[in-house]
């Protein structure tokens, strides 16, 4: 039997892995394309730009922890947290492209920014779900 824990740790993993192969972004000049996985990887960068949506990961990971712990109103908050630090993205124009920092202006999302924007979302909705079914 699946249970709703299986389903949304399975989706939140799955638009999350999904997120790092086609192109989160594409910046200019150029249209330069930016996979999931570059972004991933260079995304503590974003903090010299005052670019804090990276660290929705950690609030990603500690949100599927405690939901996997029935604390769902700590999954709640954690996924929470990190679906808004996913949207401030949304928020800037501009990447930096090295640690001197360069930057580049962003042109447009690609479809890995969608997906890694819904990974939270599955989880938030599960914690909703435990939350009000467990009291």
């Amino acid at each position: 039997m699946v249970t709703t824990r299986v389903v949304c740790i399975s989706l939140s993993s799955l638009f999350f892995l999904a997120s790092l192969l086609p192109v989160t972004i594409y910046t200019g000049p150029g249209n330069r394309p930016w996979e999931g996985y570059t972004l991933f990887f260079i995304g503590p960068l974003g903090a010299l730009a005052l670019n804090f949506a990276w660290y929705a990961h950690p609030f990603l990971v500690a949100s599927m922890v405690t939901y996997i712990k029935d604390s769902f109103g700590w999954s709640l908050l954690f996924s929470l947290v990190a679906l808004l630090l996913a949207a401030s993205f949304l928020l800037h124009s501009q990447i930096p492209t090295s640690s001197r920092p360069d930057y580049e202006e962003i042109i447009s999302y690609g479809p890995g920014f969608w997906l890694w924007m819904s990974s939270p979302l599955p989880l938030l909705v599960g914690s909703i779900i435990g939350k009000f079914s467990s009291n």
